[in-house]
């Protein structure tokens, strides 16, 4: 394979591969880098909120739901909550279609608003109904954070700045996601858990504030008017539709309905069909498609929709089963295992500035999507072996490889993807890859749980004392099972505050629950490593050629 030339993209480049794919050639110079500094500045302080705002939002609730139960209550409907990042997915690829129709301005600032709405509704909410209805809505407003942040990003920079830039706003989204479970334990053990929306208001308005006072973005005079009349409607809806009826079951499946359940096959079989149709309109009916079919000829971006997948997948399905982990064996308060997730997040954050910093000094990236996924693999098999006499210098030590390694990839695939790109695709394209990044995040949680669930119920087959204990909680009227580990490890934790004749065989249920959970966990986790393996498949396809660096002299 040769090695990798020393890319110092400029503008050349991207004519050339416009050109090369029989595409329209642009001019991806036509940048607004002379803003001036203060306002700049605060324009993208702006973006960087609001891209905070969405990933704090999508970790910060899990804590929580103890207390929304235990005020609103409807167990049945809690796993509804996720829709927030189910109407994420599609309208990431939305917003990148608008962007190229309305002024990217006001497209954020209605996402911003259409956000700050949901957050009041469900910072208000009375009911489970009302909530969930509010998570959805803040989906709709903020899937458009971070394509909309990325796409103004490469209007306001040049080719040179544009990785250091992408690379901050990347430390935004690793520091909500990670800040997310402290805050929300925090503000529910000693506040209230609707804190946990009120929080949004305020630093939303600063945003607000400031993208409206300090964002300008030259547009050219097109008539709007005629670019709605060509909107693709049809597809539009066709996507969103097929989109929320895949994502649906693989929220709900295995836990709210059985996975050969009627509910599940038929919106399965109704997202492929709907694809089906998506494609059809897009390559025969749409006269201005949504997914424009040209833009597969483009061999990066059809990468960096793999990429995004498989980073989506693994990186969220660590996080969320490693603090499954934290306070099921090891019993941590969600409050300690925020706290101990900071650690991944300072280096994340340490080294996405430090691979930005890299790639726009030297056009350097490949090796980042090779050591990293060698350095997220060791941390996955090392985090899948832990036991509850885990010391804490290796869960330290686990959390620093996955911060080094998500820190190297997960923000260098879109500045990489920008150099190689046409800036006629970038605004479609940063919507589908943030899409495709929420669509790995929910198949990947939903495959880990599925995995762990169905080992959790052979590994705990020959537990005679569990397996009694749920027999006569059954006969006592509770609707347990192996597989509802949570609620079943805190029902034999109360019944043993109570210190009842069945004391032992309660405390002996719980002992088998954990450790056949444990040895569950440990199979269920390093499935995880499938998606970097996929990853590193994809570094062919993503090495820098030579005629690229021929394109750029």
């Amino acid at each position: 394979m040769d090695p990798e030339p020393n890319l110092q993209i400029d503008d050349s480049f991207l004519v050339a591969q416009c050109n090369e794919h029989g595409l329209a050639t642009i001019k991806p110079s036509d940048s607004n880098a002379s803003v001036p500094k203060t306002q700049f500045a605060l324009a993208y302080t702006g973006l960087l909120f609001a891209v905070f705002l969405y990933y704090l939002d999508s970790t910060i609730i899990s804590p929580a739901f103890p207390f929304i139960l235990a005020d609103l209550g409807k167990e049945t409907l809690l796993p509804w909550l996720g829709l927030y990042m189910l109407t994420s997915a599609p309208f990431g690829i939305l917003y990148g279609k608008f962007s190229t129709v309305f002024p990217k301005k006001y497209v954020f600032l209605f996402a911003l608003t259409v956000f700050l709405i949901g957050s009041m509704i469900c910072a208000v909410a009375q009911s489970m109904e009302v909530l969930i209805f509010g998570r959805a809505l803040a989906g709709v407003g903020g899937g458009g954070f971070l394509p909309l942040s990325f796409i103004i990003i490469a209007d306001m920079t040049t080719l040179q700045d544009r990785s250091k830039y992408n690379s901050i706003l990347g430390s935004a989204m690793g520091l909500g996601s990670i800040l997310g479970p402290l805050l929300g334990g925090t503000f529910s053990d000693r506040l209230n858990w609707r804190w946990c929306f009120w929080i949004n208001i305020p630093i939303g308005l600063i945003s607000f504030a400031f993208i409206m006072t300090n964002l300008k973005i030259s547009t050219t005079q097109e008539n709007v008017l005629a670019k709605l009349r060509n909107v693709d409607v049809l597809g539009a809806l066709t996507l969103l539709i097929t989109l929320l009826a895949f994502n649906i079951p693989i929220l709900l499946g295995g836990t709210t309905w059985a996975w050969d359940s009627a509910q599940v096959i038929t919106l399965f079989v109704l997202s492929v069909l709907g694809g089906l149709v998506f494609l059809w309109i897009e390559f025969r009916v749409a006269s201005d498609p949504i997914i424009p079919p040209a833009i597969f000829k483009v061999r990066w971006i059809t990468a960096s929709i793999a990429l995004s997948f498989c980073m989506g997948a693994v990186m969220n399905s660590y996080l969320f089963y490693f603090s499954l982990l934290l306070e099921f064996i090891f019993e941590f308060s969600a409050v300690k295992t925020g706290e101990i997730n900071v650690i991944s997040c300072g280096t994340y954050v340490v080294f996405t500035v430090v691979s930005g910093a890299i790639l726009a000094k030297r056009g350097h990236y490949i090796s980042f999507f090779i050591v990293g996924p060698i350095l997220w693999a060791i941390s996955i098999i090392w985090v899948a072996n832990f036991t509850k006499d885990t010391d804490m210098g290796q869960i330290v030590g686990s959390l620093l490889f996955l911060g080094t390694a998500g820190g190297l990839m997960i923000t260098t695939r879109i500045s990489a993807m920008q150099l190689h790109v046409p800036t006629h695709f970038l605004p479609i394209c940063q919507g589908i890859v943030s899409c495709c990044f929420a669509v790995g995040a929910n198949v990947a949680i939903s495959i880990t749980g599925t995995i762990l669930n169905n080992l959790l119920v052979i590994k705990t087959n020959d537990s005679a004392e569990l397996h009694t204990a749920i027999d006569m909680l059954i006969k006592e009227g509770f609707q347990v099972t192996v597989s509802q580990y949570i609620t079943l490890a805190k029902t034999f934790q109360k019944l043993l505050q109570s210190s009842g004749s069945e004391e032992t065989l309660f405390s002996a249920a719980l002992i088998q629950l954990k450790s056949g959970w444990n040895d569950a966990f440990k199979y269920a986790y390093m499935s995880n490593l499938a998606y970097l393996v996929g990853i590193l498949l994809l570094v062919p396809v993503i090495w820098p050629k030579r005629k690229e660096a021929k394109n750029e002299a």
